[in-house]
């Protein structure tokens, strides 16, 4: 499961939570409930900060996903790299089999030295 995901999961069941809460809070404001003023400073300061939260856990997804396709275009391109270098490789080893004759010997070496 990606961390976009498990990311947004996540979200989805504080955002329903935060809901939740508030949905209490109004009905409590519709009984002319009287909160004392340190829990209002709580309310909005844990909503503020799990705002903030998902606002950062969103960022940093964004981040991961610009991260994860630079990674893949790094390893295409090194899969390419790799490919020639296979090709090259196979050339070079096919052209082996014209040096096997040992009558030739001396007229490979020469071949070679220059």
């Amino acid at each position: 499961r990606s961390t976009q995901s498990r990311s947004s999961a996540a979200s989805d069941v504080y955002k329903r939570q935060i809901n939740e809460c508030q949905d209490i809070f109004k009905i409590l404001d519709q009984f002319n409930y009287k909160f004392p003023v340190e829990d209002i400073k709580k309310r909005w300061s844990i909503l503020g900060g799990i705002k903030e939260t998902l606002e950062l856990a969103e960022q940093r997804d964004k981040a991961l996903e610009k991260e994860k396709g630079k990674f893949l275009e790094s390893m295409v391109s090194t899969q390419d790299e790799f490919k020639d270098n296979v090709e090259n490789l196979e050339r070079t080893i096919g052209g082996f089999f014209q040096h096997c004759d040992l009558k030739k010997h001396e007229e490979i070496a020469k071949i070679v030295e220059t």
